[in-house]
């Protein structure tokens, strides 16, 4: 059967062979029994490939050529010789190759024909000694390093420098046109447009003639806290600031006067008596001449000392001790001095003597009114308690002279306000005070209201708190020297304490009062028939001495009185 092979791979065929391929995932063919490695006949040559290829150390290269040309010996055999990539007098291209030097504290000395490295300095700087002259074209900016430099000036803008001497050089001065400033017999002429004199500048003790001689103006300076002069040393006159110069008084020897140690004399000789003009006050210090004072042995003018005894320079202090000398103002009963009183306040005590009297028709009304407005309008008033949420007494409030008090009592609180008032300024007791917008009299509270009390001859009121709980209470009061309009109080709520109050059986406007039992007699009861009593009508008793108010139960048929109880 013949065989006519394909030949998918595109590989090249003989007569009577057929191509086969190895494929890719096939182990490898061995060509001996061993699989070792295979001697070669004949030349191979290997593709390196591409990547980068490391030689072995060490291993000995003969390089003959570099990008396929010949590499420069120069001329010298085995060694590799360094070009530039242009050639001289060419046009400039590629990269440049750096050129080092080397730092060398002390210069080489090489000799003739030597190769010598390029030197540096300890910066890196080129060295370059130039030994031939150089000629600059342009402006040359030269630094002249550090230290002193001496530079020798002998030409400016081509002349020769002027010297006055050696080593100095004349310096000539213009205007501001560049014409020069001149000079004067070593002096320079200065020429004063305004403000001063040409001569105002005079010699020392030269003389000086009224109209003519010639003066400058002097100032000075406001400073107040220049530095004092020294012996040979200049300074500006010292002004205020008013522009006055400030000046010291001295006398012909140049010693400082009117000072505490040396005060200005009024007369030639300082014992010479001047007159005076006006009013002195003199203090006699520690040098009064007390001989020609008529004096008393306590060191008082003797025609005054009787009068001024009980007066120095004591002053009392408010709320201490009257002092036992010093000045203590006085009222007179028309014969005698009488001290004035206050209270602990400081308020004038005052007695009234007279009780004043008011008479009111139709014709003084007006005044009588004014006259009460008046006296209601001297009042006092004080905070007892500010708003306070503990048990205390409190502050005061003075009553002296005074004849009602009004207390008012604010706040949210559980607590009781007592009223109380206290004679001798020390031991307190309760007020019955009357609440007003009610007929009670009570002596505290525990809610709030407005209270009416009698303070007459009390020297203080207060409003003493005893807290339980809640936010706070506040207790004020205001006194007037008027006695409020008098007011009926229910009976029933006297005292605190409840009575009974019944309505008689015959009139709605009867009253019954029942006392205990076992009452006294209270009196004697006389009546007066009158015209029209029926006497006969009447079976009176001449035995009963007395009549009881009342009585227990009585037994049926004896004697007893108007008002009883049962009878059996």
């Amino acid at each position: 059967m013949s065989y006519n092979p394909q030949n998918p791979n595109g590989q090249a065929t003989m007569a009577n062979s057929s191509p086969v391929v190895i494929a890719s995932d096939q182990s490898a063919v061995k060509v001996d029994g061993s699989a070792v490695t295979q001697p070669v006949s004949g030349t191979v040559t290997a593709n390196a490939g591409s990547g980068t290829f490391n030689i072995q150390a060490n291993a000995s290269m003969d390089l003959s050529q570099v990008g396929g040309s010949s590499v420069a010996t120069g001329g010298a055999s085995g060694l590799l010789a360094i070009a530039g990539n242009v050639a001289s007098e060419s046009s400039d291209s590629g990269n440049p190759v750096k050129v080092g030097a080397v730092f060398n504290s002390s210069a080489p000395t090489p000799s003739s024909g030597q190769r010598v490295d390029l030197q540096a300095d300890s910066s890196g700087n080129l060295k370059t000694n130039v030994t031939n002259t150089v000629t600059v074209s342009g402006t040359v900016t030269a630094n002249a390093g550090s230290g002193t430099q001496s530079t020798n000036i002998a030409q400016v803008n081509g002349a020769t420098v002027a010297t006055a001497a050696t080593g100095i050089a004349k310096v000539g001065l213009t205007d501001g046109s560049g014409a020069a400033i001149t000079s004067t017999s070593s002096a320079l002429d200065v020429n004063i447009k305004s403000g001063g004199s040409a001569s105002a500048a005079t010699t020392d003790e030269a003389s000086w003639t009224a109209g003519s001689s010639s003066f400058a103006p002097t100032g000075g300076v406001f400073n107040d806290s220049a530095a004092a002069l020294t012996s040979g040393q200049q300074g500006t006159a010292r002004l205020t600031n008013n522009r006055a110069i400030h000046t010291n008084l001295r006398n012909a020897s140049g010693t400082e006067i009117a000072t505490s140690s040396n005060p200005v004399r009024i007369d030639p000789t300082g014992t010479t008596t001047q007159p005076i003009s006006g009013t002195v006050t003199a203090n006699a210090g520690t040098n009064l001449n007390t001989s020609a004072l008529a004096l008393e042995s306590g060191g008082n003018l003797a025609t005054t000392a009787t009068n001024t005894t009980g007066l120095n320079n004591t002053v009392g202090t408010a709320g201490s001790a009257i002092p036992s000398k010093g000045l203590i103002v006085q009222g007179s009963d028309g014969t005698n001095a009488r001290a004035l009183k206050t209270d602990t306040s400081g308020n004038l005590a005052v007695n009234i003597q007279n009780t004043p009297t008011f008479t009111a028709n139709n014709s003084t009304a007006s005044n009588l009114k004014a006259q009460v407005a008046q006296l209601a309008s001297v009042s006092s008033s004080a905070t007892l308690q500010s708003a306070v949420s503990a048990t205390g007494n409190g502050s005061t409030l003075s009553t002296d002279g005074m004849s009602s008090v009004v207390f008012t009592v604010s706040g949210t609180f559980t607590a009781t306000v007592f009223f109380e008032g206290t004679e001798d300024g020390s031991n307190y007791t309760s007020l019955n005070v009357s609440q007003l917008g009610t007929n009670s009299i009570v002596t505290s509270t525990t809610s709030t209201g407005v209270f009416q009390a009698e303070c007459a001859g009390l020297q203080n009121v207060r409003g003493r708190v005893t807290w339980t709980s809640g936010t706070s209470v506040t207790v004020t009061a205001h006194t007037v020297p008027v006695t409020f309009a008098g007011k009926i109080h229910n009976s029933n709520e006297v005292s605190d304490s409840a009575h009974t109050m019944n309505k008689g059986a015959s009139d709605a406007t009867t009253m019954r009062v029942t006392l205990g039992d076992g009452a006294q007699s209270v009196g004697t009861v006389t009546a007066n028939a009158g015209t029209n009593l029926n006497t006969s009508a009447l079976a009176l008793d001449t035995s009963v001495n007395g009549v009881l108010v009342s009585q227990g139960s009585t037994t049926s048929g004896q004697k007893g009185p108007l008002t009883q109880g049962a009878v059996t």
